[in-house]
C-alpha cells in the first residue's frame, strides 16, 4: 500500500538483528517444509 501511495516504500528501521532474522527465516522454512511433506 505504501508503495502505491508514495511510488516507493520508505526505508523502515530493522526490527530484528541479522541473527534474529536468520533464525526466523530458518524457523519459517522448517514449518513450510513440514506442511509440504504432509
Amino acid at each position: 500500500l505504501e508503495r502505491l501511495l508514495l511510488g516507493k516504500a520508505a526505508k523502515r528501521p530493522d526490527y530484528w538483528t541479522e541473527e534474529e532474522r536468520a533464525r526466523r527465516t530458518a524457523k519459517c522454512q522448517a514449518i513450510l517444509k513440514k506442511f509440504k511433506l504432509s
